[in-house]
């Protein structure tokens, strides 16, 4: 039965109870909502794709919790706009929420461009206190990027190891200089169980093959944690242990992925998952499990499961040879396209 409570309160947005908050399933030990994330008065984060959807969620937090600065990478100027002008005339934010976002324009498989914005966001401030790696493509067909990589393995892993291993000195700096901890989030999924058993990433066909769109979506959500945990402990065996790196699950959103993107590997049947849309939660309740990795946890390695369960995901996820392999080959493919990795281990 608990196994049952925590599916509903992982995945959805309502449950069987009087108040209908599926998070209140948990066990006490395990529960978080966005108003325990505290004051972060005087700090600055990065969301990547924190202008819709569940970064919109993340960002609107930070805000809320009166951060100093956000820089928001992402694609869209018509969608961070929109976005401002939300935070703007959102009276339980900051009167200047919008003027304390920074915009950094972003093709996640531009990994050039992704090293210049980080190079910026360097220049630019003297802190980085969270970084939350949430863009990311969702349930698609299969298709090369610019470097002949799966679309999904570049922009949901190999887009965002370019931007961590670029602003990981910026991390160290501010654990220095502010004798604090500093957090690195990655979005995986509990669809990464559903990668195929063969994939182990012990060649470079592993980045680029296509495996159905489900499948793809899976292989570069297990990526995300495996890196996440190989960062945890490669810092950690080096005693740097105030950078944590956590990766969480948000649970099963309403976003434009599951309302309007599932139809394109799923022109039919993506409307079973339109018919979840009173189920789903809402992008608050899929940034909870992100914003407790934000700024709760003192320790790294984890996977967070809504609202704040640690689990242990899948088995291939915890084989330290194969987040070994996952990162040699990752700054391998990184590197052939002409981006040279200076700061995660290796």
């Amino acid at each position: 039965m608990q196994t049952v409570k925590h599916t509903i309160a992982e995945n959805l947005g309502v449950a069987p109870t009087l108040s209908g908050d599926p998070h209140q399933l948990v066990d006490p030990q395990h529960q978080f909502s966005l108003d325990q994330v505290g004051d972060l008065s005087g700090k600055v984060a990065l969301v990547t794709g924190g202008s819709e959807g569940i970064g919109f969620g993340c960002t609107h937090t930070l805000l809320k919790s009166n951060i100093d600065k956000v820089f928001v990478v992402s694609l869209s100027e018509e969608i961070i706009s929109q976005a401002k002008n939300a935070f703007a005339e959102d009276d339980e934010l900051p009167k200047d929420a919008a003027a304390r976002i920074v915009w950094k324009q972003c093709d996640l498989t531009d990994w050039k461009r992704v090293q210049q914005v980080a190079r910026e966001i360097n220049q630019e401030t003297d802190r980085l206190d969270i970084l939350i790696a949430n863009a990311a493509k969702g349930i698609m067909t299969h298709s090369l990027d610019r470097n002949g990589i799966d679309s999904h393995m570049s922009i949901n892993h190999l887009g965002h190891v370019v931007l961590i291993d670029a602003l990981l000195p910026l991390l160290n700096k501010t654990v220095k200089d502010q004798q604090t901890k500093v957090r690195v989030v990655s979005f995986s999924s509990n669809l990464a169980a559903q990668t195929p058993n063969d994939v182990d990433f012990a060649t470079e066909e592993d980045f680029k093959s296509d495996l159905g769109a489900q499948a793809l979506y899976a292989r570069s959500k297990l990526a995300d944690l495996l890196f996440s945990r190989y960062l945890n402990r490669k810092y950690s065996q080096a005693g740097h242990s105030d950078i944590v790196f956590n990766a969480c699950h948000p649970g099963v959103v309403d976003t434009r992925q599951t309302n309007v993107w599932i139809h394109e590997p799923f022109p039919i049947l993506g409307y079973a998952w339109n018919l979840l849309n009173p189920i789903k939660k809402s992008i608050f309740q899929g940034c909870v499990s992100a914003m407790y990795c934000a700024t709760q946890p003192t320790k790294g390695g984890n996977f967070i499961c809504p609202p704040a369960v640690p689990e242990d995901g899948p088995e291939k996820s915890r084989d330290e040879e194969m987040q070994d392999r996952l990162v040699r080959f990752s700054k391998q493919i990184i590197e052939l396209a002409g981006v040279t990795l200076t700061t995660i281990p290796v």
